[in-house]
């Protein structure tokens, strides 16, 4: 158990790492606008996430589901986070980092 607490620590790191990125590409007198907005996304899922993922669970363990497969939750967050990847390089592969507005 103690070894995967490494990669969840360091999983911790990258929202203020993301943060930063984020921020450099946006003005200054726009900084709260995007603090809120990027706590309003994190709080957003933190109630959606749960309440799909035990949903996904139920369901795919459920003798109404087509297949049998407890890891269905962890295959969707693999499969969005493939997503958010791919989204992110693109966008962030049009800016230069560290310039305020591209």
């Amino acid at each position: 158990m103690f070894l995967f607490l490494i990669p969840y620590c360091l999983g911790g790191i990258a929202g203020p790492g993301i943060q930063g990125i984020i921020s450099s590409q946006v003005p200054n007198n726009e900084q709260g606008e995007m603090q809120g907005a990027l706590a309003s996304l994190t709080s957003l899922c933190a109630i959606l996430g749960p309440l799909l993922m035990t949903n996904l669970f139920a369901y795919s363990t459920s003798k109404k589901s087509l297949f049998y497969l407890p890891g269905a939750p962890f295959y969707l967050a693999a499969v969005l986070t493939l997503i958010a990847l791919f989204l992110s390089i693109r966008t962030l592969s049009k800016h230069r980092f560290g310039s305020k507005n591209g």
